[in-house]
């Protein structure tokens, strides 16, 4: 949930290329992965269907928003991975290849199980944890940098005796 203004707000102030469409399709990944964790928490309430094999409409709605929504999410943070990654230092490509892991891990999770109906395959869900260190990792990063730029400038601006 957190997610979803950072994104909106990278995809307003971007200059329109590529991170803005990704930024944008993140977003709406987002939205719709927000929604999705509303049916899933809810599924619940179609376990006795389910065990006597009739209609499960609140289970099968968590399950098709899931295959949309995760790749939609995932695919958007590894490509805002690589692109903010790009023209940048080693730091930033470390972070980014936990973003990419993550995000490419979190877009297959829900397409693979439920068209498998394997849960061996759920470990891939865990690629959210690895979009959530990219994230933090960047903003760690970036305010870090920040508070050396500004002490460089708030000293090289300031009034010196002599």
């Amino acid at each position: 949930m957190l997610l979803i203004p950072g994104l909106i707000g990278l995809g307003a102030r971007a200059e329109p290329s590529a991170l803005r469409t990704a930024a944008w399709f993140g977003a709406a990944g987002a939205i719709v992965s927000a929604i999705e964790m509303c049916f899933h928490v809810a599924s619940v309430v179609d376990l006795s269907a389910l065990n006597s094999g009739n209609a499960t409409p609140v289970l099968y709605a968590h399950l098709t928003l899931g295959t949309v929504a995760q790749p939609m999410l995932g695919l958007s943070v590894a490509a805002l991975s690589v692109l903010d990654a790009r023209g940048r230092g080693a730091p930033f490509v470390l972070i980014a290849l936990l973003g990419v892991a993550g995000g490419l891990a979190h877009a297959a999770a829900a397409p693979i199980v439920v068209a498998t109906r394997d849960q061996s395959f759920a470990f891939l869900f865990r690629g959210a944890a690895l979009m959530a260190l990219r994230f933090i990792g960047t903003a760690l990063f970036a305010s870090s940098r920040a508070r050396g730029t500004s002490k460089v400038t708030t000293s090289s601006t300031a009034p010196t005796s002599g």
